[in-house]
């Protein structure tokens, strides 16, 4: 009976966490959209001067490899193509379903 009850706790804690992603799916994609309405080339070329947007980028890549801790943690995410990688290709995002 105990066996029941924890199996039913962990199926609804399943169901709410399943909602709960789709949730933020939803959220994340009207969020793309709008960046990707907004954020445009001539856009951030108005924003910013060409030395402009080569230092922030370059701040931003300094960042990126301070805080992207472990490499084979990250990697796969960056790198899908790698064979020793695959078996994790379900949880990586193509950027064609953004």
């Amino acid at each position: 009976m105990l066996d029941q009850s924890a199996a039913a706790l962990e199926s609804v804690a399943l169901d709410t966490l399943v909602t709960t992603l789709g949730e933020i799916e939803d959220l994340w994609r009207a969020h793309i959209a709008v960046e990707e309405q907004h954020l445009t080339v001539a856009a951030i070329d108005r924003a910013l001067a060409p030395a402009e947007q080569g230092e922030l980028g370059r701040a931003v890549g300094e960042f990126a490899a301070q805080n992207s801790k472990p490499e084979e943690l990250v990697l796969p995410f960056i790198l899908p193509w790698k064979e020793k990688w695959m078996p994790m290709s379900a949880l990586l995002i193509e950027p064609a379903t953004l």
